[in-house]
């Protein structure tokens, strides 16, 4: 699975709005640096977010970087 769907499969785990806008923005930039520039924020502002998300994910389930693909 690339990285852009990666991150668009990570919005089953966002519970704000704000978290929804990161990785929408992920998935049509292709890269933290550039969503972060997009949304006005910094890319470690972006990167915190996804750590968190994948961490929620892992929890759940879910997580590609170790072969754990269904919730």
């Amino acid at each position: 699975m690339d990285k852009k769907n990666e991150y668009i499969k990570l919005l089953d785990f966002c519970k704000t709005d704000r978290q929804r806008q990161v990785v929408n923005a992920l998935h049509e930039e292709g890269s933290q640096r550039l969503a972060g520039i997009s949304l006005g924020i910094s890319k470690s502002t972006v990167s915190t977010v996804v750590e968190r998300l994948q961490t929620v994910a892992a929890r759940r389930g879910w997580s590609p970087d170790h072969d754990m693909t269904k919730t």
